[in-house]
């Protein structure tokens, strides 16, 4: 029947009305009455209008100022705290959350989130070391480079990575280096990366925070010593994208490097600070005299010199004197 009434009504309207004329006669009111019907049946209830939504997106800046400047304080503050009762920071994964979760209870889903929880801050952390070194890896690259050479192309076949990559990598070490205590805030790389230039802005007004996160940092980092000392080194406020899926624009290959990244990068090369990575020495002679790193049962242990004068007085190498009652007089 569907299919009839479709028929008709390809039909102009003054032919169907005289059709329906012709066709129906006397019963001309019944039929009208039927069809107001069947009308009524196919009308579509009125649509309701839209509440208005109240939510909204904060802004990168209100992210900042209300979010990450009270998460760097309150971790700064913890470390602090931790360094202060003789504790080490330790980030270790150890994957107990791996197994059958078909059998487990809501309690147990909710230990093992837990769990989760906290090993993805050791795995964020972990992230930030490797980032880190591996910025100091394309630095170092860099110096190796000759200026003859065309840097983007080197970088592209030596390691197949787009130069914008490299750079950022880099002043994401050298802001590292700058203020080491940024790695314990619990931010990830995309984050600092985002925010750094809102950071380096915040921290020229706030000298407390400027020298707290410009203090050493020592750590663990699956029971390897991870030690880094500030240097005195200027990083400058260039945005690069956060963005990963740049890296698949060959465009980035074919833009030259800015006059203030290459000059950066130089000065960074003069200094020879980016890769000192523990107190220097007078003379490359006194190797005795350099830190000691060394991890004892997970514990980090390290050892700083001092210039403090050691009298020439020689003791007994035989460790039986312990027995010899002559010791004690």
């Amino acid at each position: 029947m569907a299919d009839i009434i479709k028929y008709i009504a390809s039909f102009s309207e003054d032919a169907v009305h005289n059709a329906i004329e012709q066709a129906v006669g006397a019963e001309k009111e019944y039929f009208t009455d039927m069809l107001t019907k069947i009308q009524f049946r196919l009308e579509k209830p009125p649509r309701q209008q839209k509440k208005e939504s109240k939510m909204y997106r904060q802004s990168d800046k209100a992210v900042f100022e209300q979010k990450i400047l009270p998460q760097i304080r309150e971790k700064v503050t913890e470390y602090n705290r931790l360094e202060t009762s003789s504790k080490e920071l330790e980030w270790k994964v150890h994957l107990k959350f791996v197994g059958d979760y078909k059998s487990l209870n809501m309690n147990e889903l909710k230990q093992r989130h837990a769990l989760i929880l906290e090993e993805e801050k050791s795995l964020a952390s972990i992230d930030l070391v490797a980032k880190y070194y591996r910025g100091l890896v394309y630095f170092r690259a860099r110096e190796l480079i000759d200026k003859d050479q065309n840097i983007k192309a080197v970088f592209r076949a030596e390691f197949g990575v787009c130069y914008n990559t490299i750079c950022r990598y880099i002043k994401f070490a050298a802001l590292l280096k700058c203020y080491p205590r940024l790695m314990i805030c619990e931010l990830t790389y995309a984050q600092i990366t985002k925010h750094q230039k809102r950071l380096l802005d915040y921290l020229d007004t706030d000298a407390k925070l400027h020298d707290e996160l410009s203090q050493p940092l020592c750590a663990s980092a699956q029971s390897k010593a991870i030690e880094i000392h500030p240097a005195d080194i200027k990083v400058p406020k260039i945005s690069f994208s956060t963005d990963d899926d740049y890296c698949y624009d060959p465009a980035w290959n074919d833009i030259p490097e800015d006059e203030e990244t290459a000059r950066w990068l130089q000065e960074l090369h003069d200094s020879g600070e980016m890769l000192k990575t523990n107190y220097d020495s007078e003379s490359e002679s006194l190797e005795l005299s350099q830190p000691l790193c060394a991890s004892a049962q997970s514990k980090a242990t390290e050892i700083h010199p001092v210039d403090i004068k050691v009298p020439k007085i020689s003791f007994s190498t035989d460790d039986d004197y312990c027995y010899d009652r002559s010791c004690l007089g």
